[in-house]
């Protein structure tokens, strides 16, 4: 399972993105276990002295804090997005939602596959949140999680001719290819192999 770290959690880490083994039947505390187990620094960061999550950590699940879900017993499957905010901009252990620097820049979407990009998935769709607020910031999370890139991009980074981008009903060519804005609760759609019948 991999887990996206920000701010100075990433610093402390040396990765934005760290792999963690994952089973079945696995909560957000057990992955969290095995996540200071081989990043030993991140503990002091993580928890307090009583072994409790610190207040101003906060951790989404699928673009939802884990705290209006279980908890640290919120369970997690291997397909699950995973996100942990430190506080930012002088967060306080009272802080109850993540800091707003944390996420203004986290944009919830809709995911839909079709064709290969289903397959390869294992799944039609998925929630999905990412930093930024275009479409190659949406890419360039998605693809650095899951293995795609050789369906939807070309070398040059841009859509491959036999694939689509759809936002909202939209070919992302047609409202500002990677520059498309994208807002939360958007529709994104990634089809492979895209054909048109005639």
């Amino acid at each position: 399972m991999q887990i996206r770290l920000f701010a100075t959690l990433r610093q402390i880490a040396g990765k934005a993105t760290v792999e963690v083994p994952q089973v079945e039947g696995d909560t957000i505390r057990t992955i969290l276990a095995r996540l200071v187990d081989t990043h030993p620094d991140l503990a002091p960061e993580l928890f307090n002295g009583d072994g409790q999550l610190q207040n101003h950590v906060h951790i989404m699940v699928n673009g939802r804090d884990v705290r209006f879900l279980d908890g640290l017993d919120t369970p997690v499957q291997a397909s699950d997005q995973v996100l942990i905010f430190p506080p930012v901009g002088g967060g306080s252990s009272e802080a109850t939602q993540p800091s707003a620097a944390a996420t203004d820049d986290l944009t919830r979407v809709t995911l839909k596959f079709t064709g290969n990009v289903r397959g390869r998935m294992g799944r039609d769709r998925m929630e999905f949140a990412f930093t930024g607020h275009t479409l190659g910031a949406l890419l360039d999370d998605l693809l650095a999680q899951y293995d795609l890139r050789d369906l939807i991009l070309n070398e040059e980074g841009e859509v491959r001719p036999w694939a689509r981008v759809v936002v909202n009903g939209r070919f992302s060519y047609l409202i500002g290819d990677m520059d498309a804005p994208i807002h939360d609760g958007d529709l994104v759609v990634l089809m492979h192999p895209y054909v048109v019948a005639f």
